[in-house]
């Protein structure tokens, strides 16, 4: 008995293996046609800018063009949302930071992607660094100092925030 299943278990890992090699066959190489690159920022942002000199360098080892291609809006949940609605082929890539995989999904409820369900990591590209600054003159020089400084005068510490989905704050002291 134990005969025949082994060979009744060689036969389907043939099969499997004679349909997976005509199925990649069939495919036939990566890329084949041009690979969309959403960046869901603005022209001229930052992440806009490296995304273009990757897709240069990334279209000339590929030998097919990359097209980038701006979705900004809704703190990058726009680009993403397209992202993640295409086809999962690896023709449409989304230039993904922080914002747009935690900081977006977070803040806005319901959020239109699941950052773990709706992609999977290529690479990492890079990394950047957050900073919390204040003037020279603030009595504050650490976190809690702060912390405590704002709980001891209320309203009179000014917090600023470049924008609704990003964490680079800068504060201010009122004399």
């Amino acid at each position: 008995m134990t005969d025949r299943l082994g060979g009744w278990r060689r036969g389907c890992l043939a099969v499997a293996l004679v349909l997976l090699s005509s199925l990649a066959a069939a495919q036939g190489a990566y890329p084949a046609r041009p690979i969309k690159l959403v960046v869901p920022y603005p022209p001229g942002a930052l992440t806009d800018l490296l995304a273009r000199a990757i897709g240069e360098r990334l279209g000339a080892a590929l030998k097919e063009p990359v097209i980038i291609e701006n979705k900004p809006g809704a703190g990058t949940l726009v680009g993403a949302e397209f992202v993640a609605k295409q086809p999962p082929d690896g023709y449409t890539l989304l230039m993904a930071t922080s914002t747009t995989l935690g900081i977006s999904p977070a803040l806005y409820r319901p959020s239109p992607i699941d950052p773990v369900r709706d992609f999977a990591p290529v690479a990492q590209i890079g990394s950047v660094d957050f900073f919390l600054v204040a003037n020279p003159n603030f009595p504050a020089k650490t976190v809690r100092e702060m912390i405590d400084a704002v709980k001891r005068a209320p309203r009179q510490i000014q917090l600023c925030v470049r924008s609704a989905a990003a964490v680079r704050i800068t504060c201010s002291w009122r004399r």
